[in-house]
């Protein structure tokens, strides 16, 4: 457990570092906007080691005055252990402003789970998702690939562990360049945080605020967000 802690801190430390820098740039080259992305997720289990995730979320942006987006998802994972799962996944996001815009993506990552204990009664609940996926965008003659890194943290606050602590960071790196598309380089980073709290062991839900770094191009921006995710496990 004491490497993990280290790669933890190591990790943390970066995230950070990318933020303060985001933040720094802000002040002269990048607006705000702010928005809500609501999200319903259905899990259903399949067997003993594998589940479907099932998902919907309608993006309204712009300061609440557009809704531009909606992605659909539909992810497959399959636990090798108690630590290690692999995700294979597609992934349907649409868009509204101007032209009517696809992007199909596939999705294949890994995923790796541990605990550290911080008090006798209480411990933070810690997964690593890698993510590779391949973006089919209208009009474009290529596919665009983008690696995505994931790192949450989940805290029970209550003794009875309904409500709990949620956190995460999330950075998104486009590995070719396009026409008319993705650049090559830093995409995005998602900071979120936020409460969970279960109903029982089939509901739950998830609110908080997520800061987003959007990098594409001349078009840089901060976008201040509202998110709720609705889980219905079955």
């Amino acid at each position: 457990m004491g490497y993990f802690t280290k790669l933890l801190k190591k990790v943390l430390l970066v995230i950070f570092f990318l933020l303060f820098s985001f933040a720094h740039r802000a002040k002269a080259e990048i607006s705000n906007v702010s928005g809500i992305w609501p999200q319903t997720t259905v899990k259903i289990k399949l067997s003993d080691e594998s589940r479907l995730i099932l998902g919907s979320s309608p993006r309204v942006n712009d300061n609440f005055r557009s809704f531009d987006q909606h992605l659909f998802i539909s992810d497959f994972i399959y636990d090798f252990n108690e630590h290690w799962s692999g995700l294979f996944g597609y992934r349907w996001l649409t868009s509204y402003p101007g032209d009517f815009t696809n992007q199909h993506w596939l999705d294949q990552g890994v995923l790796y789970r541990h605990k550290l204990k911080v008090s006798e009664n209480r411990s933070i609940s810690f997964v690593h998702r890698a993510m590779i996926e391949e973006r089919f965008i209208t009009d474009l003659d290529v596919y665009s690939t983008r690696f995505r890194y994931l790192l949450s943290a989940k805290m029970p606050i209550t003794k009875s562990k309904k409500l709990s602590w949620l956190s995460f960071n999330e950075f998104f790196v486009n590995l070719n360049e396009t026409v008319r598309g993705p650049q090559q380089g830093v995409d995005r980073n998602r900071f979120f945080t936020g409460l969970d709290y279960a109903f029982n062991k089939q509901v739950s839900v998830q609110a908080g605020y997520q800061l987003e770094y959007v990098n594409l191009g001349a078009d840089k921006r901060f976008e201040h967000l509202l998110t709720t995710n609705l889980v219905f496990s079955i």
